[in-house]
């Protein structure tokens, strides 16, 4: 990994944990950890690849790995809200690379 290339700053949240009494999360997002990422639009044959497959996803996220990151966290990149995607560690585990869709 390139660490010239982790120039962003972006701030993994996790979810609220409460529910009131009609089932919706209670409380705010809560600051899970605060990480350098390479962050990269997925453009031309990876845009339409993926959305073939009926997905969303137009970022692209590599960072140093970090243990917990996943699926049901999102993202604050700068006043970008970033819902995640797709968690994928390399294989020693030394980066992750995490694929996300606009929040909506």
């Amino acid at each position: 990994m390139n660490a010239g290339r982790l120039n962003r700053r972006i701030t993994i949240q996790s979810r609220p944990m409460g529910q009131d009494s009609y089932g919706q999360e209670t409380g705010s997002w809560t600051n899970f950890a605060t990480l350098w990422a390479d962050v990269e639009p997925i453009t031309g044959n990876e845009f339409f690849t993926a959305a073939a497959v009926g997905s969303e996803i137009n970022r692209r996220i590599v960072t140093r790995y970090h243990a917990g990151i996943s699926a049901s966290q999102r993202i604050l990149l700068g006043d970008e809200v970033l819902d995640i995607e797709a968690v994928m560690p390399d294989r020693r585990k030394t980066q992750l690379e995490i694929l996300c869709k606009q929040a909506g």
